[in-house]
């Protein structure tokens, strides 16, 4: 009987030293995983951020470093469509172009928050297409372009969150944030090459051969997104409290579409708010002339020229804010030379 008891104990006791090795086999991985994680995700983060050329280093000039008088947030048709030497020449204001081909109004609204918190700008622009505010999943998917701005950028945690519930303890990993960037990391910081900095304009330089192909934008049905609303409210509220004058813009697509409920809504909150709703999307300088359009949604350097020269004298015309008070006043000092600049500069009139 004290033998059977004597290997059951045994048995026992070799049980729970199995469960104890194997529960520090599993403690040493997990430390092993962990730091291997936060040590890869270090390097990676000071990789990004030594990025100097590249869309990703764009985005981090835009929420770290930009001060423009002008700024253009929106996508593709954004950063494809907006000319800084125009309106530079036009107000004699300082002029950056912050689209992002791939990203839409989430992502703009996020570089937004970002860019505001910094400083105050005397004229935004806002580039919408015309199905912005439908919802799409694929929207919320790309805020990964965000990730690596999560705790540098408090304002824009809300924000990144949206795309999942599990967002927030996802970005416990330390190279979470950058899994989707890896490649171009690499590859940016093994390029010599730096960002020639035309002020975030990337010009087209294709022209429409077949236009058959070019089909018009017809989505007038879709789910309105609500988190896009509010944050198209939030957007007109901000820069009423902080005098900014705002535009919202559907700028020129190449084949002739229809009006989205989307459209009409954010033209309505724009309106409703002291800022402004432009809408380009049917404009018959621009419709079916394939001179102008490296595709159906983007214009090439030449309508992008003339688009922004268009623009600029429409803003001219209807802005009647600070800014253009200020730009008067500048163009007059260009004009009578240094010693009356430094007169003004001496005078109650602040620059």
């Amino acid at each position: 009987m004290a033998g059977s008891l004597f290997i059951f104990n045994s048995d026992n006791s070799m049980k729970k030293n199995q469960y104890v090795r194997f529960f520090k086999k599993i403690v040493i991985v997990l430390t092993i995983l962990i730091i291997a994680d936060q040590v890869t995700g270090r390097l990676m983060r000071h990789f990004y951020f030594n990025m100097v050329a590249g869309e990703n280093y764009r985005t981090t000039f835009a929420m770290d470093s930009l001060k423009s008088e002008i700024i253009i947030f929106g996508s593709s048709r954004a950063s494809h469509h907006y000319v800084p030497g125009v309106f530079e020449n036009k107000f004699k204001l300082t002029f950056y172009n912050a689209g992002r081909d791939g990203n839409y109004f989430l992502y703009s609204y996020a570089t937004f928050k970002a860019v505001t918190r910094r400083y105050t700008p005397k004229l935004i622009i806002f580039d919408l297409n015309p199905n912005e505010m439908i919802y799409r999943k694929s929207d919320y998917e790309g805020l990964s372009t965000l990730l690596p701005y999560y705790y540098y950028h408090p304002e824009l945690k809300e924000i990144i969150e949206l795309r999942s519930p599990f967002e927030k303890y996802k970005m416990f990993s330390a190279t979470y944030p950058f899994n989707s960037q890896l490649i171009r990391i690499i590859f940016r910081n093994l390029s010599k090459a730096r960002d020639t900095f035309n002020m975030g304009y990337l010009p087209l330089y294709g022209k429409i051969k077949n236009t058959k192909t070019e089909k018009a934008l017809n989505d007038t049905t879709g789910v309105i997104d609500k988190y896009k609303i509010a944050a198209l409210n939030d957007i007109t509220t901000y820069c009423k409290q902080r005098n900014i004058s705002l535009i919202f813009v559907c700028s020129p697509v190449f084949s002739k579409s229809k009006e989205s409920i989307g459209s009409k809504i954010a033209e309505n909150i724009a309106n409703s708010d002291q800022s402004r709703y432009w809408d380009f999307s049917n404009d018959s300088v621009f419709n079916h002339h394939p001179e102008y359009f490296d595709d159906n949604l983007h214009l090439n350097d030449d309508g992008a020229k003339l688009f922004s020269a268009i623009i600029s004298n429409d803003i001219a015309k209807n802005i009647n804010r600070d800014f253009i008070h200020f730009n008067s006043l500048r163009v007059m000092l260009d004009s009578v030379g240094e010693k009356s600049i430094v007169a003004h500069q001496n005078s109650d009139i602040q620059y």
